[in-house]
């Protein structure tokens, strides 16, 4: 049962409204340190990071793409 005394918690409008809000600030507070940030994978990490509030501090060696092979 949920606090709202419904016993479907995924019907649950409180539950679903308390679970987004938990969801955005989970790492409020919190610091991350994220190597290889430029781009790609690192960028796509820090960028969810700081949607869910955390401080982000990114270093990158941003080489550049040799593309002729």
């Amino acid at each position: 049962m949920c606090s709202s005394g419904t016993w479907n918690m995924l019907m649950c409008g409180a539950c679903r409204r308390q679970r987004r809000s938990w969801k955005l600030n989970r790492l409020a507070g919190k610091t991350a340190f994220i190597t290889g940030g430029a781009r790609g994978q690192g960028r796509a990490i820090a960028e969810k990071f700081a949607s869910e509030g955390a401080d982000i501090i990114v270093c990158d060696v941003d080489w550049p793409i040799n593309t002729a092979q």
